[in-house]
């Protein structure tokens, strides 16, 4: 019936990005659900939730920033208000880690399962799920490899630690900006 189906639909785009709870067989979604429900687990809950992805407020800034390109602006702002300085890139910066941790996690599930008949809509539905530490499945976490597993595993930690957090303790990032200033040069983007 058509409440149930939008029942479903209202609690998979809640549990998507934070429990888990499969109200419907994953398995049986057609592709464009499916990526719905990746993009949603990628996103992942809101900020100082115990969910991972790269949260709602990083996506919401990563849009302004967006909008303010679009439109010749230097500014964030949005109902009246102005995000501070450097949020835009911050958020950029936050989604660009992780879509290439999570670009990381298929490109290596997909060479250790090459031989299996794992789809890479799965494979990428299981590295979304972990990343954004959601717990959903399309129930082919139990036939992957250790390899594959050890990976998944990786990108729950990276998921829930966060991307940013990550880079600077791999970049070893210094609070100052002393040093050398160099000279302004112009490229052409876009």
């Amino acid at each position: 019936a058509f409440g149930d189906r939008l029942t479903n639909s209202f609690f998979q785009s809640v549990t998507l990005r934070t429990c888990g709870y499969a109200a419907v067989n994953q398995g049986l979604l057609t592709n464009g659900s499916l990526m719905l429900c990746i993009v949603l687990m990628f996103i992942g809950a809101s900020p100082a939730s115990t969910g991972g992805g790269i949260k709602t407020t990083t996506m919401f800034a990563t849009l302004l920033q967006i909008t303010s390109v679009v439109k010749g602006r230097n500014d964030l702002e949005f109902a009246g208000r102005k995000l501070p300085s450097g949020t835009g890139r911050r958020a950029f910066a936050i989604a660009f880690i992780a879509l290439g941790l999570l670009m990381f996690m298929v490109v290596s599930i997909c060479f250790a399962e090459a031989r299996t008949d794992i789809t890479l809509t799965e494979i990428v539905y299981e590295c979304a799920s972990a990343f954004g530490t959601v717990g959903n499945s399309m129930g082919i976490t139990a036939s992957l490899s250790p390899f594959s597993k050890v990976i998944l595993m990786i990108g729950m930690f990276c998921g829930r630690v966060g991307p940013i957090t990550l880079a600077i303790a791999f970049a070893g990032k210094s609070g100052n900006e002393g040093g050398a200033h160099y000279p302004e040069e112009r490229i052409m983007v876009g």
